[in-house]
């Protein structure tokens, strides 16, 4: 991943001062660093997707096979997902809570880039992984776990402004309208995750005869998928006030980064069979 390592640290460095530049905001509700924030998250994200293409091009194959790909391709899905999350429904607030989150994401894949010697060269994929329902499946789970990437940072900001509300505080936006970022970004990402488990366990048949090992990839997937889904069916029948739903937010993607990103901390392994990503 030599090639790569330009555009991977300067997008690293444009979070860096995104995430700051959103804290700012939080604190000051100065319009302008709130566009200023929005624009240095984009222009990150684009930068991570040219390296992210240049090492697509330089190995052959274009989906994210080892730790370190997945975490990046993480980190990217989390940037422009909160990007069009937030063209949405117009706050800028949250970004001070998901862009730490991407910044925790995008560390941890340099991390296992240098723990590794440079990231070791991608080696060619298995015939199994070249399946499009492996591809699918992990389109679905990247895409889900950025969508709740956002609603852990709308909960981190719902709770501290429910907080800030208790203690008298004036606080912008409304309570209201930051459970409603937190419910849009669950709601949407659950099809997603639904879509990755029913993908993998096709997968899963195609490749070993059978649909569900109870594997410990397998939990990790479902566990979270469990978490979001009886939050979102309380919610549906006033069973769920906005502050639990809130801190479920942030439990569930606190389970996503263990399962997600422990793979190598536990195993060692960088690629992705050995890590707990995968059926």
């Amino acid at each position: 991943m030599i090639e790569e390592v330009p555009f991977l640290g300067v997008a690293w460095a444009c979070f860096l001062i995104a995430a700051a530049i959103y804290a700012i905001h939080l604190a000051k509700r100065g319009w302008e660093f709130g566009y200023v924030g929005t624009w240095t998250s984009l222009l990150g994200a684009a930068i991570l997707a040219g390296g992210l293409l240049v090492r697509a091009v330089r190995v052959g194959h274009w989906l994210p096979f080892g730790v370190c790909e997945l975490a990046l391709t993480l980190a990217l899905a989390i940037v422009s997902l909160y990007i069009l999350l937030e063209h949405l429904v117009r706050i800028k607030e949250a970004g001070a809570f998901v862009m730490p989150l991407v910044l925790l994401v995008h560390t941890y894949a340099l991390l296992v880039f240098c723990l590794s010697s440079g990231g070791s060269e991608a080696s060619a994929m298995a015939p199994a992984l070249r399946s499009p329902w492996f591809g699918l499946y992990t389109l679905g789970v990247l895409v889900a776990y950025g969508f709740f990437a956002v609603a852990c940072g709308a909960g981190l900001l719902y709770l501290c402004a429910h907080v800030a509300l208790a203690r008298g505080v004036r606080i912008s936006p409304s309570l209201e309208a930051i459970d409603g970022l937190n419910y849009r970004a669950v709601a949407y990402g659950f099809p997603w995750l639904t879509l990755g488990l029913a993908a993998g366990s096709w997968w899963a048949w195609r490749t070993w005869g059978s649909y569900w090992h109870w594997s410990s990839a397998e939990i990790g997937i479902l566990v979270p998928w469990l978490i979001y889904a009886a939050s979102l069916h309380l919610r549906r029948w006033d069973r769920w006030s906005a502050r639990y739903s809130a801190l479920f937010s942030t439990l569930g993607f606190v389970v996503v980064l263990l399962t997600l990103l422990g793979g190598y901390v536990l195993t060692g392994e960088l690629d992705v069979i050995g890590s707990l990503t995968v059926y």
